[in-house]
């Protein structure tokens, strides 16, 4: 018996006893067509036994009578093989219509399958369809098939220690095999639990594995690119430069996870994949056991950082405020009463400051340490009368006519004393108006950059040179969340790094990933702070798990090759992050961590960019009415100008106060219902000096007070409207339009037949050493075609390792990086390869 098999058995003695003759099936959730007068949905199958006939049960809806139709059945593997075909004739009527299929689960052999259910009726020019995953699963074809992967990947492993004794192998080989591997043993284990999905999913990424490795060992079957030496400069010289990171003069980013258990053997496990990067969460209750109980920082983080240094690996140290023992908890109950951990507690600081001063010194001599979090998605609600009276002062100097204070706030004050803040009292309800939010919220989120200011000096006392950072959630462009107390700008000004935590979900109605929301998120953070590097530590990548495995590979690495171009330095996936449970998950993960590293010197040059486009993002319109409707309006205008080809990034109304419209080619106006009267001044300049503006109706009606503004901004010949509903599709016109009329220079981009624009093809074009580069992925959910605008046609995708030209079907989620050739570069290439007579018609249609 293989020896991966034996090995695993043995670890689970004492365990569940694999079930013998097991065989299951199921039918999960699918889609179906909605634009038709009929549709067709098949209700899901729990965990079936697969030697009893399976029934499923169909709905079709019915806008009429339909006389004479068909509903069919047919059940196709991942090659299109038609396994089962079943039909029943019947006739539709208006509303809903029942059908039941009967399939002989046993007759299919274990594996997956597409069941396809359609509907032809009269007057149809296609059929209704409804697409579900069934799987058909055996326990002894699983157990089978594990022996069987054992010795072949125990052969791979063979081949590939060959190549590294020949000096040519490949890190993405390498990281493949290490990955299999793991999975094997966790498939194992599976089946020893009777968890026979889970270990169905593995052993189907086992298959796909081994193919991938066989096919790759093969003779010159990876390009130069995929066989180049992976480049893992000694990151114990890790150093922020502007907002990149640079170790041994090289551009690094780095990839990793939150550790949570065990984290220096997490250390090791992550480095066979090839990251290079962890995140340790090491809060109060780490160092300080009991009120009069101390734990040396040493004692604990020892192990970690010879681990850090046996891996080459990099960390940052979550110093974790709200990560309290629970003696402190008790001796402070009200640290909870606010529904979340108040950081801002006085007894919660008191701990907190004691643990700095234990780990600060020990993190000072540490060269692993890339930065210190003061904090983890923190909220705020500062409340009380020490909060109330300096208010009060505040609002005192700013409004000393009682008077007008009332005629702003729309209040009744007797005296400035009267004021009150958090009030649920009806006769409070000018706590609702727009100038007493604005006033409150601007004092409320001082105090919460007050606080982050001194847990920053407390840090520096012992560590000086330590980078800082704030992790900061993903909810910039949610409705009320100033009311939280978070300035990121602020916030930004104070640290070296601009920390946050996202949550990527799958994929959006629209697109193939879940975009606008993180790319648009790191292009604001990118924007707030140019010169900082971005951290997203405890990184949320949600999974589809009814996706086929191909595609979960394709969601991940496309989603961290878009945060990257859009700005990304680091990211540590969350410690239960659903990545490390699928193979190809954590496959896609590791490959865009080397092919990002690889490129990294090209990547950076992206990030660096100038941006031609900026969209207004105003702080006081998301104060005004919570943020509505500019924040949706902002989200819309990124995703639609994203498409556009050129780069665009946002600008706050401190940037445009301090002058940094200078340069911008092009600003667009979201809904802004209002921003400072400074900031408005510049706007109006920057348009009376014949820069190009994109705007919806009447923009900025108010000051930030809430006041109606006298002013408008006046229409111009360099005036582009965003025209219909303020939906992304009108700014990607908008933007198209100003590109016509010279405002956007000439640049290479994708566009469709017509010389438009796709919506759903994101790029982004640089020059680097005088070199020009392309980046390009289609986000849509099906393949579009594509030509290119501009002099380049064709180029090397360095990403793959391919030559590519154009035009060019794009698939779903596969990212290039190109390096564009000029036509007669490619010509003289071509003509090598091509017979004499067709160059001259290859280069007539690639320049029609």
């Amino acid at each position: 018996m293989c020896a991966l098999y034996l090995a695993c058995c043995a670890m689970l003695i004492g365990g569940a006893v694999p079930a013998a003759g097991v065989e299951r099936v199921w039918l999960e959730s699918g889609v179906g067509n909605t634009d038709l007068p009929v549709r067709i949905a098949a209700a899901p199958i729990a965990m079936h036994d697969a030697s009893e006939s399976v029934s499923i049960k169909c709905v079709i809806d019915a806008t009429r009578i339909f006389s004479g139709s068909t509903v069919s059945l047919r059940v196709r593997d991942a090659q299109g093989e038609v396994f089962a075909e079943h039909a029943i004739h019947m006739k539709l009527t208006s509303g809903e219509n029942a059908c039941t299929f009967k399939l002989d689960a046993a007759a299919l052999p274990p594996g997956s399958y597409t069941a396809v259910f359609s509907v032809g009726y009269s007057g149809s020019a296609r059929d209704a369809v409804y697409e579900a995953r069934l799987l058909r699963i055996s326990a002894d074809h699983i157990k089978t098939s594990l022996a069987r992967l054992d010795t072949e990947l125990a052969a791979l492993g063979g081949e590939l220690d060959a190549l590294k004794e020949a000096g040519t192998s490949s890190a993405y080989l390498d990281m493949r095999f290490r990955i299999a591997t793991d999975f094997a043993g966790k498939a194992l284990e599976d089946t020893a639990m009777n968890s026979w999905r889970a270990a169905f999913d593995k052993v189907s990424y086992l298959e796909d594995a081994a193919k991938g490795l066989r096919a790759g060992l093969a003779a010159d079957a990876l390009p130069p690119e995929l066989m180049a030496a992976a480049a893992r400069p000694d990151l114990s010289r890790l150093v922020v430069r502007g907002s990149g990171l640079y170790a041994e003069g090289r551009p690094v980013f780095l990839f990793g996870r939150t550790l949570a258990r065990a984290p220096a053997d997490e250390i090791a496990r992550l480095s066979k994949y090839g990251l290079n990067f962890a995140a340790l969460s090491f809060g109060p209750r780490h160092t300080q056991t009991g009120p009069e109980r101390r734990t040396e920082a040493a004692a604990l983080l020892d192990p970690v950082f010879a681990a850090a240094k046996q891996h080459n690996f990099s960390l940052t140290v979550a110093l974790a405020p709200h990560d309290l023992p629970a003696w402190a908890l008790q001796r402070w109950p009200d640290i909870k009463d606010k529904g979340f951990v108040d950081v801002a507690n006085a007894g919660a600081r008191q701990v907190l400051l004691e643990h700095i001063a234990a780990v600060a010194p020990y993190l000072a001599k540490q060269d692993r340490v890339n930065s210190v979090s003061l904090g983890n998605t923190p909220k705020f609600r500062f409340d009380g009368e020490a909060v109330r009276k300096g208010f009060v002062e505040r609002v005192r100097a700013l409004y000393p006519d009682r008077l007008k204070l009332n005629r702003d706030w729309r209040a009744k004050l007797a005296d400035h004393d009267d004021i009150s803040i958090w009030s649920a009292d009806p006769l409070d309800w000018y706590q609702q108006r727009r100038t007493y939010q604005f006033d409150w919220q601007a004092y409320h989120r001082g105090l919460a950059t007050a606080y982050f200011n001194s847990i920053r000096e407390a840090v520096r006392k012992w560590a000086p040179s330590l980078p800082l950072q704030v992790n900061l959630s993903d909810t910039a462009f949610e409705l009320g969340e100033t009311r939280g107390g978070i300035d990121r700008e602020a916030i930004a000004g104070l640290m070296e790094i601009q920390g946050c935590s996202s949550i990527n979900g799958p994929e959006s109605e629209f697109y193939a990933l879940n975009y606008p929301h993180a790319a648009a998120f790191f292009t604001l953070l990118r924007s707030i702070a140019p010169d900082k590097p971005i951290f997203d530590l405890d990184s949320v990548i949600s999974l589809d798990e009814k996706a086929a495995p191909a595609h979960i590979f394709r969601y991940v690495h496309s989603a961290v090759w878009d945060a990257v171009i859009s700005g990304l330095s680091a990211a540590a996936l969350a410690s239960d992050s659903a990545i490390f449970a699928r193979g190809e998950a954590l496959e896609g993960f590791a490959t865009a961590s080397l092919d990002v590293n690889r490129l990294a010197p090209i990547v950076r040059a992206f990030q660096q960019a100038p941006a031609d486009v900026a969209i207004l993002f105003s702080d006081t319109s998301k104060v005004l009415g919570d943020g509505d409707p500019h924040l949706e309006s902002a989200l819309f205008a990124y995703e639609g100008s994203s498409f556009g080809g050129y780069n665009v990034r946002y600008i706050t109304e401190a940037a445009c106060a301090a002058g940094k419209l200078e340069g911008v080619r092009m600003l667009i106006l979201p809904q802004t219902p209002a921003v400072s009267d400074e900031t408005f001044d510049k706007i109006v300049s920057y348009v009376e000096a014949g820069n190009t503006i994109a705007r919806v109706g009447t923009p900025i009606p108010y000051d930030e007070r809430g006041d109606s503004r006298k002013d408008v901004i006046q229409h111009t010949g360099n005036t582009v409207l965003v025209r219909g509903m303020n939906l992304p599709t009108e700014y990607l016109h908008a933007m198209d339009a100003a590109a016509v009329k010279g405002a956007l220079p000439g640049i290479t981009r994708p566009v469709n037949r017509h010389g438009y624009p796709i919506e759903g093809v994101k790029t982004r074009t640089v020059a680097y050493k005088g070199t020009h580069y392309l980046y390009i992925v289609n986000l849509r959910k099906t393949p579009v075609t594509c030509l290119l605008a501009g002099q380049w046609q064709s180029g090397r995708d360095l990403i793959r390792g391919r030559e590519v030209t154009f035009p060019r079907v794009l698939e779903p989620l596969e990212p290039m990086l190109i390096r564009l050739e000029s036509v007669d570069m490619a010509a003289q290439k071509l003509a090598k390869q091509r017979k004499p007579g067709s160059l001259r018609r290859w280069f007539r249609k690639i320049t029609e």
